[in-house]
């Protein structure tokens, strides 16, 4: 007993008496057990736990640039449907003024339909027939002065068209007037028909118009329906994009977190033995 005191005494290289229970040396020595290993003198909190650490804060910084990223799009995804909605109202009032504009086309060609009605061919024969009727009656005047037997032959054919009117002059020398009235109506005629043929070329041209511009509204409601499946089909693949890789980092951040918990527990299980050891040294000292 006195052997193994002795060699203590001198492996502490302080004390050198045999009796006392003071063991400062051996407690200052141990003192750093939290932060160094008594035996080899290296660091216990390994690199890889400082590698970790510094792991997790860059894929912090990287999950913040990533949800930035997301707000970011999520304006950008606002801006892009306000600019839709902008888009819809000018298709709208387009629609409108379209339609007033249909509405007003309408209205005139009804209003010159009603001032000028067109001319069915029950209309042209019933004219025709006054015609011929009213070349008739003058024709009996001429008879009635001369009182020549042409106008008896007169009287019996029966009445003349307005074609025959045209072309030939009434007999029994009083053809004169036929000819001028004949020629007031047709002036009348063909200053109808010119009117029709005006009306029906300004309604042809405005039939035109409208289908241009229907075709031109088609054209920009589908430019825009395309173009808002384009933004949407953009924006959720961005937004998948974005949830892809922030799902990405905290799995990653979960698993370094994981890896920092056992490591921590391996620190706290060798501790726990290091003090275990301090407390059988001071059993065998004692």
């Amino acid at each position: 007993m006195q052997t193994a005191t002795s060699v203590y005494t001198v492996t502490a290289g302080v004390k050198t008496t045999l009796f006392g229970e003071d063991y400062a040396p051996m407690k200052d020595s141990l003192s750093v057990s939290g932060t160094t290993c008594p035996h080899c003198g290296n660091d216990l909190v390994s690199q890889d736990a400082i590698a970790a650490q510094q792991r997790i804060q860059e894929l912090e910084a990287q999950l913040k640039i990533y949800s930035e990223k997301a707000s970011e799009t999520a304006v950008r995804i606002a801006d892009y449907e306000n600019e839709i909605h902008n888009l819809r109202q000018q298709a709208q009032t387009w629609n409108n003024n379209n339609n007033h504009y249909n509405e007003a086309t309408s209205t005139t060609a009804a209003a010159t339909e009603q001032t000028h009605p067109p001319k069915t061919p029950d209309a042209n024969s019933q004219q025709q027939q006054q015609q011929g009727r009213f070349a008739n009656f003058a024709s009996y005047f001429p008879y009635r002065r001369t009182g020549s037997r042409a106008g008896s032959k007169d009287s019996s054919t029966p009445p003349q068209t307005s074609h025959s009117n045209y072309t030939n002059s009434s007999p029994g020398g009083g053809g004169h007037t036929s000819p001028t009235n004949n020629t007031s109506f047709l002036s009348h005629d063909s200053s109808s028909d010119t009117n029709a043929l005006a009306l029906q070329t300004a309604l042809s041209r405005e039939q035109g118009l409208r289908k241009a511009a229907e075709t031109q509204l088609s054209q920009a409601h589908s430019e825009l329906e395309e173009l808002t499946a384009q933004l949407f089909s953009q924006a959720n693949e961005m937004v998948a994009q974005e949830r892809k890789a922030r799902a990405k980092l905290e799995e990653r951040v979960a698993l370094l977190e994981k890896r920092d918990g056992e490591k921590r527990k391996r620190l706290d299980r060798l501790e726990k033995a290091i003090v275990r050891v301090e407390r059988v040294r001071e059993l065998i000292n004692s």
